[in-house]
């Protein structure tokens, strides 16, 4: 059996008249347009999906800044079911674009990628252990606000400063159709 879906979402804010603004707002008109397919045949599985944000981080407090900015997400993945349980592998890139305006100081885009490895077995019929590890490398290709951001608790605003790992186990204990006990640790 062979199965394939996709979708397509999409949101765009209301056009504002500027002059009924109250003082402080931002005239932008933020939009939102997500896709996505997934297939399935036999034990694979696939997914992928691209998003499209448009005036998400605008602020007030930056002279000349594009509050229409750009941001991309797309995230891919994929399982296999070998029987007794799953194994998956996902990966997502981040694109944020240049809200911060024209001034090349107040450049604020980067890109940041991540991925993820699970694995779950089942050790009974109502009984599965499950673990993951998932990193990021953090910021990369930022633009000159980030890369000059630096405190001693953050460290910098790009590259590995802003990276991250996570390891997590657990396990779920399936009580009736719906419902499941479960304890996870992550760190």
């Amino acid at each position: 059996r062979v199965l394939f879906r996709s979708g397509i979402n999409e949101f765009k804010e209301p056009t504002v008249n500027p002059t009924n603004l109250a003082a402080g707002t931002s005239p932008n008109n933020p939009s939102m347009s997500a896709y996505s397919v997934t297939w399935s045949g036999g034990p694979f599985s696939a997914a992928g999906g691209y998003e499209i944000h448009r005036g998400f981080r605008a602020t007030l407090a930056t002279a000349n800044q594009d509050r229409m900015a750009k941001d991309t997400g797309l995230q891919l993945g994929g399982k296999w079911n070998y029987g007794q349980g799953n194994i998956g592998l996902g990966y997502e890139r981040l694109s944020y674009g240049n809200s911060g305006g024209t001034v090349a100081a107040a450049d604020n885009s980067f890109k940041r990628n991540a991925w993820v490895l699970t694995a779950d077995y089942n050790v009974s019929a109502a009984g599965r252990v499950y673990g993951a590890y998932a990193k990021t490398a953090g910021n990369k290709s930022c633009g000159l606000a980030l890369q000059t951001v630096s405190t001693a608790t953050v460290g910098s605003g790009c590259g590995n400063d802003t990276g991250a790992k996570q390891y997590s186990f657990g396990y779920d204990h399936s009580l009736s159709k719906r419902t499941t006990l479960y304890a996870y640790y992550a760190k």
